[in-house]
């Protein structure tokens, strides 16, 4: 069982790396609306995230954590839990 946890800490990774929306559903196993609430979550709380363009490009654009320090920190703890 996923706990939110999980969830936040795969999703900011995936972020880290840069990811689509499909990608970002796959790796936390949630569905892409499910993905768009919780990246607003997370802007809510102050993590800056850049998104693709509007108008229909959503699936291939990138989404990325703006912040180059937390992204690089989490690209550090990366696969030790």
């Amino acid at each position: 069982m996923t706990t939110h946890r999980d969830t936040t800490l795969a999703l900011l990774r995936a972020l880290a790396r840069g990811s689509t929306l499909p990608e970002l559903a796959e790796t936390t196993g949630r569905t892409e609306r499910t993905v768009l609430r919780h990246l607003a979550r997370l802007e809510r709380e102050g993590i800056k995230i850049a998104r693709p363009p509007s108008g229909g490009t959503r699936e291939r654009g990138v989404y990325q954590l703006r912040d180059r320090q937390l992204a690089e920190a989490l690209a550090l703890t990366e696969g030790r839990e």
